[in-house]
Order: C-alpha cells, then sequence, then structure tokens
C-alpha cells in the first residue's frame, strides 16, 4: 500500500497513547456487545480481545500494512541531537 500524509497521521495517531486507549475502549466495547447479545454477535469477541490485547502491548498492528513508515521513524529516532549553548 502506498503511504499517503493522511496514511501517516492515522498510524501515527493509533501508535500514540490516544490510539492505545482507544484501540482499548473499542475492544471492550465489541467484548461487551459479544457477550450480551451472544449467538451471531460472538464473531466480535476474537477482534475485541486482539484489539485490547494490541492497546496493552503497545503495539500498532496498522504499521504491518506500511513497512515504509517504520523505517522513516526509525531513521528520525536515530538522528542525533545537540544541545546548543546560549
Amino acid at each position: 500500500m502506498k503511504l499517503t500524509p493522511t496514511n501517516r497521521k492515522i498510524i501515527s495517531f493509533m501508535s500514540g497513547p490516544w490510539g492505545r486507549a482507544a484501540r482499548v475502549f473499542m475492544g471492550s466495547f465489541l467484548l461487551f456487545v459479544a457477550l450480551s447479545n451472544l449467538g451471531w454477535s460472538l464473531l466480535w469477541l476474537p477482534l475485541g480481545m486482539l484489539m485490547i490485547a494490541t492497546g496493552l502491548l503497545n503495539y500498532c498492528p496498522a504499521g504491518l500494512l506500511f513497512p515504509q513508515w517504520k523505517k522513516e521513524q526509525q531513521l528520525l529516532t536515530n538522528f542525533p541531537t545537540y544541545k546548543l549553548k546560549k
């Protein structure tokens, strides 16, 4: 997939603390729906568990779709930083 500026914003949001909280919240919601309605809604159970796990483990699976983004992030973290004296 092509990495566009919109995709960069989404992946950086989902990799941050607010994205983690959103994944945990949505995963909890899916678990609640699956367990309260039963029947066919139990199909949401694995997805909810996956979303909660990725949120708690600080792992963004959307990054797998865009390996270029991970390379850019690693490149940015490897740049040396300099302290300038005033």
